[in-house]
């Protein structure tokens, strides 16, 4: 293109120099032309240029200079599309005709200008498509064959070219014998060949040349061979057809008389679309493969026919193939998790915007091979305008489950004074040419410049009614807005999901968005209503990170406090809804609160108004995604979080701000003020900084590590220190399965400090010191009840258990590779290598059991007038006590919750007890009901002959109908004498117990752990015990007359006895021979 503008120049010089000469030499009255055109070549072909002069003249007939002439085209293009007349009167163009054009185009030249009034000239171009010239005949030839005759044919934009004449030369050995002349009516003409004697490789070259069409030529080669074996080469697609945009392997196959060709060099072309290569050689089978992928010209689904082409040479041989590959019109499957972190969607001055992006393809999830494809990120303002574009990853390929990631990209620094300022990100998964999209978020990543706010709060209150709890979570929100802010110091919202039909106080069934507002104590909801959002999930943790999301934007700060209200069960989860019957995993809520982290800021504080969520699981699930947390280690009968909490945050403005750690310790402190105010019973609430966490996992790593190291003398310590350590009681708590952190750890140190080998265990003894102290830094701050420490640990009771629990809290717990996990596999299920050998250490508590004998336990419902109450709850089990030598109890209960937020033995309102002899197993089906309307847990126990508890299971929560009871309940009353004893000293208990109907009833003492589970005496209206350890005990007395259950509780005062001290151990050893005897004193 280059030459052909290089030659209109001396034709625009030309044209100038004519038109200039036939200007006129006297003015007067001028009746020509007042705009004329000469085009330089008026016959070119698909892609060529020529020059183009406009002459302008005035209304007396001279040159017009300063006019401005406008030029187009019905086809072609110009240089410019206008420009302005020189003093002679002319403008010059360069016209270019279209790149390819069918056959033959008229192309029409308009040129026009305004002098007073408008003129236009127009001239045509004749456009014809390039010859082009193909020969046909055979590529191989024999030595001394015969004459062979090739055709030519000639065409020129599809159409033949007629009367075109052919010159053929030849280049090699071999005779040219004939040419038939110019082509006839079909573009067509000929040639013949006589094959020398000799090998080798002649080429032809011909050429062909048409007054209109221009000249055109083509080679040709030929190999003369002594036996014509020829080269054979295939192609194959391994998918058919093929969707757009997706990818594929072709594979050619180069072959002679059968046999594989190594080495062969093949030049592959496809019609439409990308290849991985162009070309390559031959492996020993033969083979070369090459990656194709259906990429399109333009965005969208494409649907077609590609031409693949395997040309293949090997020495002078010379082969060629071709495939047709069908395009479908179809999206490829390709359905990657794309993740985009940030270190949060809500800035301030001085922190840096970075960000992750990652890419996962899960094992089992759908996919079709792509390649190559890139990964951009998108920078844009809030209209979506583009900023900026980073690419991410570039040549990537999905042929498989995997995992990509971008690693932290620096994007920018907020400047100070920047204000408020919002941009969005995207992320594309797309084709390497940009075509088209494979992926991308689905709607795009916000991020918020926020100058002013950094220090302001928005309080985030999870309110889930979808359950039992609907009418205290009414009670709750009543009471709460009794300290909501009143002169806008903070934003508290509240989302309220609510179930049966609603109440007085909330009138509906579904889920409702609120902000708390002022009001006293009126039975009547004053909080301004924002949003009805409809029913929702309340047990999925998407539904909290949308409510956080929603109350985040809508109040943004620079702290936010998220408090959950419900049912909580340790590791075992949270917000149970009723209507979805689905509740919330720990690890679940751990994923939606990263989200946050990554989409706004990190919670400062997670309050979780909740039983028995202060565990050293929780801390390791939530460590990351929070700053400090507040829960219980125990059930809750009251409400958490107090008005007071609220009123005390607010006394902070105007003249400054709460940190985080004066808001966790406020929730605290509340409580006990209001505890104390109305005299109800503290519970063991606890604030935990997170921060700190990894050190707790890291000593309990090297503890670990240090306890498996000295296994054989350390597995029976490690029981004991369960044995002696607070164990957490309550419905639902699998049977005193979580046990006091700081209790168990203190107690383990103790045990290992005072072993005869502690020196060989000094690893140990001072890992559990640095457990113990980092515990303490956790656990910063706990309210004094009893003898807890503010947090659980889970250390089952036995195997079975384990077994059937090991995953749910690997999940959301602690994870497999985490040091106590760690230990509790050691404990239960023996060394890493020693699976299938001897059952492992068993508590030597539990005499003449291997295992627990109570399998799973699934209870069925029956609800049979559908009004959602249960009538009764059917227990199918299997009790396998052949390889067992003492009986098992097992103990089926139904506790209801009875205005509490959690059952205790108290509610009590039905039980069966199935004895199963050693050596025997047994299955059947009991059926329990209530007679009142409750909320339920049933809870399935096995007991041994002495009350220690092997296995409890709890089945699940029921909401109950209420189902007639026979007569009226036994009276029930308790006396201890004494009242008041020494450790050590016997106690008489006795149950004064009467049945108006006369029947025979049914006694069961509970006289150490007290929460009436355990069994230890059957049958008598009194009984004796003695007590050791120095605290207040409860016995629990039940009496049944097979209809009702009547519960009652006595306490004892327990005093330490002055002359009981510690033993102390004192062990010499002087070098023994084998035969010798060890003697230890005590």
């Amino acid at each position: 293109m280059l030459e052909v503008r290089k030659n209109i120049v001396p034709m625009i010089v030309l044209l100038m120099l004519l038109a200039s000469a036939m200007a006129p030499l006297a003015s007067g009255i001028y009746l020509g032309k007042r705009i004329t055109m000469d085009i330089a070549d008026n016959y070119l072909t698909e892609g060529g240029a020529t020059a183009i002069i406009v002459a302008v003249k005035d209304s007396d007939g001279n040159p017009a200079d300063l006019i401005t002439v406008n030029i187009d085209a019905t086809d072609g293009t110009f240089d410019v599309d206008s420009r302005v007349s020189n003093a002679l009167g002319q403008v010059a163009f360069t016209y270019f005709a279209p790149s390819t054009v069918s056959g033959t185009l008229d192309d029409t030249i308009t040129a026009s200008a305004t002098m007073g009034q408008d003129f236009e000239t127009s001239g045509v171009i004749v456009v014809t498509s390039r010859m082009s010239v193909e020969v046909d005949g055979p590529r191989q030839l024999q030595t001394n064959g015969e004459t062979v005759t090739y055709d030519v044919n000639v065409d020129s934009g599809g159409q033949p070219v007629s009367g075109a004449a052919v010159t053929v030369d030849i280049v090699g050995p071999g005779t040219l014998d004939e040419v038939g002349g110019a082509t006839g009516g079909d573009g067509s003409t000929w040639f013949t060949f006589t094959p020398p004697s000799d090998t080798g490789e002649t080429t032809f070259w011909v050429n062909a040349t048409h007054s209109s069409h221009g000249t055109a030529s083509a080679t040709f080669r030929v190999l003369i061979l002594e036996d014509l074996a020829p080269l054979v080469v295939s192609i194959e697609a391994d998918r058919a057809p093929l969707p757009s945009w997706g990818s594929c392997n072709l594979t050619a196959t180069v072959t002679r008389s059968g046999n594989p060709v190594e080495g062969a060099y093949i030049a592959w072309e496809v019609s439409k679309g990308w290849l991985e290569r162009d070309a390559g050689n031959t492996d020993a089978s033969g083979h070369l493969s090459v990656v194709y992928t259906a990429m399109g010209d333009e965005p969208g689904l494409w649907a077609g026919d590609v031409t693949v082409t395997a040309n293949t040479t090997d020495g002078f041989e010379w082969a060629e193939a071709e495939e047709v590959i069908r395009i479908a019109p179809y999206a490829t499957v390709f359905t990657p998790s794309i993740k985009m972190d940030a270190t949060g969607g809500q800035l301030f001055d001085g922190e840096r915007c970075e960000v992750d992006v990652s890419l996962t393809l899960e094992e089992g999830a759908s996919w079709e091979f792509i390649t190559p494809f890139d990964v951009h990120l998108v920078w844009m303002n809030t209209l979506g305008e583009e900023l900026e574009r980073r690419v991410l990853g570039e040549d990537l390929a999905v042929d498989g489950p995997f995992t990509w990631s971008s690693g932290w990209q620096y994007l920018f620094t907020v400047d100070e004074g920047t204000g408020v300022e919002g941009f969005l990100f995207d992320v594309l998964v797309l084709s390497t040419n940009g075509h088209h999209i494979y992926e991308q978020l689905e709607e795009p990543f916000d991020v918020s410049i926020l100058s002013g706010l950094e220090d302001e709060w928005t309080f985030l209150i999870y309110l889930n009614g979808d359950n039992d709890l609907a009418s205290y979570a009414d009670n709750f929100l009543d009471w709460l807005e009794s300290g909501a802010p009143e002169n806008g110091e903070f934003t508290v919202y509240v989302q309220y999901d609510r179930c049966y039909g609603g109440s007085a106080f909330a009138p509906w069934s579904d889920t409702r968005r609120f902000e708390l507002t002022r009001h006293e104590v009126n039975e009547e909801l004053d909080s301004q209503l924002i949003e009805v959002v409809g029913e929702l999930d309340s047990g999925s943790a998407s539904t909290v990170y949308d409510f956080m999301m929603w109350g985040s934007k809508r109040s943004p700060a620079g702290h936010y406090c998220l408090l959950m209200w419900d049912h909580g069960g340790a590791f075992m989860g949270s917000s149970w809804d009723s209507t979805s019957l689905t509740h919330i995993d720990n690890s679940d809520l751990a994923e939606a609160l990263d989200m946050f982290k990554s989409h706004r800021r990190k919670l400062d504080v997670l309050v979780l108004d909740m039983c028995r969520m202060s565990t050293v699981g929780n801390f390791y699930q939530f460590k990351d995604v929070v700053n400090y947390m507040a829960a219980s280690e125990t059930d809750i009968l009251v409400d958490f979080v107090a008005p007071e909490f609220l009123l005390g945050i607010a006394e902070f403005w105007p003249d400054a701000r709460p940190s985080p750690l004066h808001v966790v310790t406020q929730v605290l402190n509340a409580h006990w003020e209001r505890v104390e105010e109305w005299g109800d019973d503290l519970y063991p609430f606890a604030a935990a900084d997170l921060g700190k966490a990894d050190a707790l996992f890291a000593n309990l790593d090297t503890l670990a590590d240090a306890l498996i190291e000295e296994w054989e003398t350390v597995e029976g310590l490690v029981w004991e220190a369960r044995m002696a350590s607070t164990r957490i009681g309550g419905s639902g708590s699998r049977s005193r399965s979580n046990i006091d952190a700081v209790d168990y750890f203190s107690n383990l140190g103790d045990f290992l400090a005072g072993h005869p080998l502690s020196d060989q265990l000094h690893d140990a003894v001072s890992a559990s010191e640095d457990v113990l102290s980092s515990l303490e830094d956790v656990v910063f701050y706990h309210l004094p009840v009893g003898d807890l420490q503010g947090s659980t640990i889970f250390f089952p009771n036995l195997k079975g258990s384990w077994d059937n629990q090991r995953y749910v809290y690997i999940v959301n717990g602690l994870p497999e590779d985490s040091g106590w996990t760690r230990l509790l596999d050691a404990f239960f299920l023996g060394l890493p290598g020693e699976e299938g050998d001897d059952p492992p250490f068993w508590p030597i508590e539990v005499h003449g059991f291997l295992d627990g004998p109570l399998q799973d336990v699934v209870g069925t419902a029956s609800d049979t007038d559908g009004d959602g109450l249960v009538e009764g709850v059917d227990l199918p089990f299997n009790v396998d006590n052949i390889n067992n030598t003492s009986p098992a109890t097992v103990v089926f209960d139904m506790i209801v919750h009875d205005g509490s937020r959690a059952g205790t033995i108290d509610g009590l309102v039905d039980r069966r007890v199935v004895v199963v002899p050693a050596g025997e197993s047994l299955q059947g089906t009991v059926t329990l009901t209530s007679p009142v309307v409750d909320l339920a847990d049933v809870i399935v126990s096995v007991i041994t002959g002495d009350g220690t508890v092997l296995q409890e299971t709890h089945v699940g929560w029921y909401m109950m109908n209420a189902t007639p009871r026979e007569g009226t309940p036994p009276t029930l009353e308790l006396s201890t004498l004494p009242s008041e004893v020494t450790e050590g000293e016997e106690v008489t208990l006795t149950a004064l117990v009467d049945d108006a109907e006369g029947d025979e009833l049914t006694v069961w003492w509970d006289v150490d752990d007290g929460d009436g589970v355990a069994i230890d005496v059957t049958g008598t209206s009194a009984t004796t015990t003695t007590y050791r350890g120095a605290r207040n005990r409860s016995a629990v007395c039940i009496v049944t007359d097979g209809h009702w259950f009547v519960v009652r509780r006595v306490d004892v005062t327990v005093l330490a006895d002055a002359d009981n001290h510690q033993p102390v151990a004192n062990l010499t050893a002087a070098a023994l021979d084998q035969a010798d005897t060890l003697t230890v004193t005590f």
